[in-house]
């Protein structure tokens, strides 16, 4: 045998191995381990604005068709956290917010009030109660035009931009407020005279009131494309005490959450430069998680200071869900949040898990891609439901309080096939049973064959670009060592 020889039956013995590699490969083991559990979930939401504005005034054959699709716990999504937006009210002289953006207030002019404002949304509100919501915040994105130094809610007036940002970002950060300090108190007690009015009136009771909105972003200005305000921390600290102080004055069982930075790094060091006086005003701390990683900083920090955390919004473009359900596992296995809650539940055909054109025009829902991803998590995990300690990013596990069920949720982007192997022998899986759906390109929620659970062990495959979720009855939990006060989950 020549060199030439030799060297190609080395390359064909290597070809041989790596592809007999590939083919034989090891399943991935996945380990369940309920000896740590989190504190019970809170369950899955949605902010109202500004789709319930404009679906709340569809005729009641459209309109009802949202409410079953997105609160009924079998026929739709089931959520059950509700944000309701006390909209400000932009200067009636002004004309620059789009439809679905332009949010009624309730005191149009100081000292006069308006109640039968804001129709649509708070139609939605209580039929969000009726059919099984159970937990109701408020919050504002901008207080009343004439509170603002500018004149509108659409932020600060700015006559510098640099790349498409106010250049008082950078050498005058103070001029973006659009709070005016005179009218600080006027406004907590605007948002308080308006939960009281809405528990009175409508019979919801709003566990908490978040007076702020991404208050630290530097986009809200003069001319934006709806409510926004400016707060630096310094008055988001005074805000947040008179806000308080408002509640308690009106004899309300309502307390404070804040700050809803759109970063969740942002949220952490809002959070941190809160004074002793402001976070006794506190009973929440909320973050939105379009941006940011330090999900674990932001949880202990909260939890040392013995306030609860939500993930109190987040959305994006991606149609697909698949974004959305990387989202959920970063937040979820990292954050630890006790509510997690999406932002527009009808949009435009990428950001709303429902279609919908949100010009006014009364049409059906559309459902699509993301909303069957979003189904996967909110159908199965339900409120009281515990999340276990799993050894892989990519999934979720959850034991749900009411009925014992095991929920396992499996995201698989990747462009291949994964095959796993769940260990579930620290859960007595004797005699369990197992049932899966999955959502992908070609499938919605659809039933999963051919998922094998023996000796503990749950054997499935996994198709590219896919969010698979097991159905477990009949477990139970084997090694006597769960410590269910434990307020987070450690990778």
């Amino acid at each position: 045998m020549n060199s030439a020889q030799r060297a190609m039956l080395r390359f064909l013995v290597v070809v041989f191995l790596v592809v007999g590699s590939v083919g034989a490969s090891a399943d991935d083991l996945v380990r369940i381990d309920p000896s740590q559990r989190s504190l019970p979930f809170e369950g899955w939401g949605v902010s109202l604005a500004w789709w319930a504005k404009v679906v709340g005034d569809f005729p009641d054959a459209y309109r009802d068709d949202y409410i079953e699709k997105i609160f009924d716990a079998e026929k739709g999504l089931g959520l059950t956290v509700v944000r309701y937006n006390i909209g400000g009210g932009e200067n009636p002289a002004l004309h620059m917010l789009p439809f679905r953006a332009d949010m009624e207030g309730f005191e149009p002019a100081p000292g006069h009030w308006n109640w039968s404002a804001d129709a649509g949304q708070r139609w939605v509100l209580r039929q969000a109660k009726a059919h099984g919501a159970t937990l109701f915040e408020a919050f504002a994105n901008s207080p009343p035009y004439w509170m603002t130094v500018s004149g509108s809610v659409s932020g600060a007036k700015c006559s510098w931009r640099v790349a498409g940002l106010c250049a008082w970002a950078v050498i005058a950060p103070e001029k973006l407020n659009n709070l005016a300090r005179t009218h600080e108190d006027d406004f907590a007690q605007y948002l308080a005279t308006v939960v009281a009015h809405i528990e009175r009136q409508d019979g919801i009771v709003f566990r908490t009131l978040e007076p702020l909105n991404e208050p630290s972003s530097i986009w809200w200005w003069y001319g934006h494309d709806q409510e926004g305000c400016h707060v630096d921390r310094e008055a988001q600290s005074r805000l947040v005490q008179d806000t308080s102080r408002a509640l308690a004055s009106l004899g309300l069982t309502t307390t404070v959450s804040a700050s809803d930075e759109n970063d969740i790094d942002e949220a952490l060091a809002t959070f941190r430069s809160f004074d002793h006086d402001a976070r006794s005003s506190l009973s929440q701390v909320n973050t939105h998680s379009y941006n940011g990683s330090k999900r674990q900083v932001l949880a202990d920090s909260v939890a040392a200071a013995g306030k609860r955390l939500w993930q109190s919004e987040y959305g994006d473009g991606d149609p697909t869900g698949m974004t959305l359900s990387e989202t959920i596992l970063a937040d979820l296995r990292q954050m630890h949040p006790a509510a997690w809650i999406y932002w527009q539940a009808a949009d435009g055909p990428d950001w709303g898990l429902l279609t919908n054109t949100m010009d006014g025009k009364p049409s059906p829902p559309q459902r699509g891609r993301k909303y069957w991803v979003m189904a996967n998590y909110s159908r199965f995990i339900r409120p009281g439901a515990n999340f276990l300690k799993t050894d892989d990013e990519q999934s979720l596990a959850a034991l749900n309080a009411k009925n014992g069920s095991l929920i396992v949720v499996t995201t698989n982007a990747s462009s291949h096939t994964r095959h796993v192997r769940y260990d579930l022998s620290r859960l007595s899986p004797g005699g369990a049973s197992v049932t899966a759906v999955r959502t992908s390109a070609t499938e919605s929620l659809a039933p999963v064959a051919g998922v094998v659970l023996s000796n503990g062990i749950l054997t499935a495959s996994l198709p590219e670009d896919s969010v698979t979720t097991f159905v477990v009855q009949g477990v139970g939990v084997a090694d006597g060592h769960t410590n269910e006060s434990a307020p987070t989950i450690r990778k």
